[in-house]
């Protein structure tokens, strides 16, 4: 009689199972619609018609160069087309961890749009809270953009934002309940303001939150004793039709509700869904909001002290363990769906449109009235797996200038670099122009593989290259000016016509366009862009006393010694600065071949990092025709962060 039971409870859940696969198979097949668009939909017929029209004639492909035009005069599929936008995931791993961000905003729509383009993922959902205060232009811009993605949308409920006050925290709090409403299986909410810019890539993103095995990024600590006052006084918003702000009065706080501990920490944050809902439903999270409305900047303790609420990781692993058991089957079955049928859907134009035998196969075969599906490497995006030529088309590599203006005002480079090809391939992609040149000084104590990595990359492009002669740098030395100069040797030999030479770092990301660049750096009119000062009194000892490099195979360092250095060169008064400079080419061949420059060169070789004196010293001469006064430090950080 057992025996019997168990196998009618065995045919019993082999039936439902067969049920299930066949109605999830219709369901996938039949009802979803895609996620990602089409190629019927990027390259409508007029495009297609175009394209094939040229590759019949024997013209040049230069659709994906076009430059870029604002969203007003072009349909969202050729916005979405000419300006690269990824329309599938480029990995697995990627496709099943999508995240969340909530974005708020207010200004500067051309920002936002960058940023909007660097972190947007087909996979992944966005909601964006832009400021009631906002002007009505930048608030259509906005929604204009994100009307062309089916996973972008605007916050549902908008707040006048304060700086500091709980209207900035409510507006998080808005996109995370609409977030939590979408369909999209988000693993991760990341809250950005319209001033972030991501330095990893999306795959890289994902890897390191996967880390925190479900756990939230709320760092935080008790709050020191300048940041006490925020919570123990209450701060009341201020607004005004011209400005706002919060207003601290003398007026003590109750206590926390529900006996908590308030703890201070970052506002930027990445929250897992089943922390999101504690959030928004949990008497003592809505009870801490209330407390909060009358605290200054309330977003830097709200998150790290609800998640430091004693017993909070059991509860979340309690509902995490509950929803497992209940989606079990149900993941188990689609899993074979999802890898079989949506994986392996391949009518998806992913590779870059202006790649002209992709073109010409679809071209082939929609004149035979054939379906398109792009060949399996269509989406490879890693150097070692591709040819020069597909990379570039692949990784949407921009390969004619985008105006006349940048063609006829080229740039140069200097990057110095020691480490994260990733970080390294990521940055030459964001700053690269066919007009432009570029020179890449690799550490010589970097690893071959690294070096080999940089050099391959380099290979694909004929207006880049590895610096003739490698530094084996040392943090505050001169090998680190040196290697600077090495490529600022090799850029004056080259035969592009460049107007500025910008020196960066492997880490640094420019938050401005190409185009914008360039007429930030017109408006110095020639002049050298080298900020500085008399030497505090913290720095006089980094020239007055002899420093020497350290090298060794584990580590480099600089020593202090206190044996005084003899007077600057040629009477020259030192000043102070950044080591990030933009120099003209003519001021590049002075610092090459002036006698002045050079001594001061060999002078500055047993001083404490040199390159934060050397270029403003030069620039500071009297009498230097390219003399640039600069009470100011930001120059480049407009360009750069």
């Amino acid at each position: 009689m057992v025996g019997n039971m168990k196998l009618k409870v065995f045919e019993f859940v082999v039936g439902l199972m067969a049920v299930s696969l066949i109605l999830s198979f219709l369901y996938t097949n039949n009802l979803v619609q895609p996620k990602y668009l089409p190629a019927g939909k990027i390259s409508n017929s007029s495009v297609l018609a175009e394209v094939c029209d040229m590759i019949i004639a024997g013209k040049k492909i230069l659709y994906g160069n076009i430059p870029m035009t604002p969203l007003r005069n072009m349909t969202c599929q050729q916005y979405l087309t000419q300006n690269h936008y990824i329309m599938k995931p480029l990995s697995k791993d990627e496709a099943e961890f999508p995240l969340a961000y909530v974005m708020v905003i207010h200004k500067d729509f051309d920002t936002f749009e960058r940023l909007f383009r660097a972190i947007y993922m087909p996979q992944n959902v966005y909601c964006v809270h832009v400021d009631e205060k906002a002007t009505s232009a930048f608030k259509d811009s906005v929604g204009r953009l994100l009307s062309c993605f089916a996973n972008a949308f605007l916050a549902s409920k908008r707040e006048s934002v304060v700086y500091a006050g709980i209207s900035r925290l409510q507006a998080d709090l808005n996109c995370l309940q609409d977030l939590i409403d979408s369909e999209v299986p988000w693993k991760y909410a990341i809250n950005t303001c319209g001033q972030d810019f991501p330095l990893k890539t999306n795959r890289e993103i994902v890897q390191y939150i996967k880390g925190f095995k479900g756990k939230n990024i709320t760092p935080g600590v008790l709050p020191p004793a300048h940041i006490i006052r925020r919570t123990r006084y209450v701060h009341l918003e201020q607004k005004y039709q011209l400005f706002s702000f919060m207003l601290w009065t003398w007026i003590r706080k109750m206590s926390p509700p529900h006996n908590l501990t308030i703890y201070f920490g970052s506002t930027y944050v990445a929250l897992t869904r089943e922390f999101a809902n504690f959030v928004l439903q949990d008497q003592r999270a809505i009870d801490l909001l209330g407390w909060s409305k009358d605290t200054y900047s309330p977003d830097e303790h709200f998150w790290v002290t609800l998640n430091r609420i004693p017993g909070m990781w059991n509860l979340i692993s309690i509902l995490h363990k509950c929803l497992f058991c209940v989606s079990l089957v149900t993941g188990l079955i689609f899993v074979f769906v999802y890898n079989h049928e949506l994986w392996e859907n391949k009518n998806f134009l992913g590779a870059s449109l202006s790649n002209a035998s992709l073109l010409a196969e679809a071209c082939r075969q929609i004149y035979k009235g054939k379906v398109f599906y792009p060949t399996e490497n269509a989406l490879k995006t890693t150097l070692s797996e591709s040819t020069c030529y597909e990379y570039i088309a692949q990784s949407h590599y921009i390969t004619e200038a985008l105006s006349e203006e940048e063609a006829g005002f080229p740039l140069a480079y200097m990057m110095t670099i020691h480490k994260d090809f990733g970080t390294f391939e990521r940055l030459f992609r964001a700053i690269y122009m066919p007009q432009n040149v570029y020179c890449v000084h690799v550490d010589e104590k970097a690893t071959d593989t690294f070096k080999d990595a940089v050099k391959q990359l380099l290979s694909c492009f004929p207006n880049a290259f590895l610096a003739s002669k490698m530094e084996p740098v040392v943090y505050g030395g001169i090998s680190r000016l040196q290697a600077d100069l090495n490529c600022i040797k090799d850029l004056a030999g080259s035969e592009v016509p460049w107007k500025y030479a910008i020196n960066t770092c492997g880490q640094d990301f420019p938050l401005k366009t190409n185009r914008e660049i360039v007429q930030y750096l017109k408006g110095f009119k020639g002049k050298n862009i080298t900020p500085g000062v008399l030497p505090p009194d913290h720095a006089i000892g980094r020239t007055k006393y002899v420093h020497q490099e350290l090298l060794s195979k584990r580590n480099s360092y600089m020593i202090k010694t206190a044996k005084l250095k003899t007077p600057p060169p040629h009477n020259m008064t030192i000043y102070f600065g950044t080591a990030y400079v933009a120099l003209t080419r003519e001021f590049a061949n002075f610092v090459l071949q002036d006698q002045r420059a050079l001594d001061l060169l060999s002078w500055s070789k047993d001083t404490y990092s040199p390159d934060e004196h050397f270029w403003v010293t030069l620039n500071r001469i009297p009498g230097m025709n390219q003399t640039m006064d600069q009470p100011f430090w930001n120059s480049l950080s407009c360009m750069y962060p």
